[in-house]
């Protein structure tokens, strides 16, 4: 009796990585992010650089503007590990997903091999008035982007 409930769970172990590798697809993307200034004062305009590379081999469609593309960016105080306050705009492009209620609008295809590059502003996503270093990330669905830190001063 032992055995044979050993190997019906085998069998269902087996049976089930089976079915988990034949059903999950690798990212069709990748996401690359970017602050041309590593250094930010108080309450400036903070911008972060996105670039989305296609690794599959067929066209993906996108929003004609980033903010459509449905990114979530997560900031955090580096210093104590806590999600930076959002502003109000932060909030309902949470709510949202990450995109803008839009009922219609341009698609771009993205080829094969292909980045399509874009700015976004975090400071108007969160309150980056406050001097600190600040770990960002940007993630749309499954898929993370590197991590940068922004150092804000006085």
């Amino acid at each position: 009796m032992k055995r044979a409930i050993l190997i019906w769970l085998f069998a269902m172990t087996f049976m089930a990585a089976i079915s988990t590798a034949q059903t999950a697809t690798p990212a069709q993307f990748t996401l690359a992010i970017s602050e041309p200034h590593s250094t930010i004062k108080a309450g400036a305009k903070v911008t972060i650089h996105i670039g989305m590379t296609n690794t599959s081999d067929k066209p993906i469609g996108l929003r004609a503007l980033i903010q459509d593309y449905g990114y979530i960016v997560d900031v955090t105080v580096v210093d104590n590990g806590t999600a930076a306050l959002d502003t109000e705009r932060g909030r309902q492009w949470k709510k949202d997903g990450g995109t803008r209620q839009l009922t219609s609008g341009p698609i771009v295809l993205l080829k094969p091999g292909e980045t399509r590059k874009g700015s976004l502003v975090i400071s108007d996503l969160y309150d980056l008035t406050h001097p600190g270093k600040y770990s960002v990330q940007v993630r749309r669905g499954t898929v993370k982007s590197n991590t940068i830190t922004v150092a804000v001063v006085p």
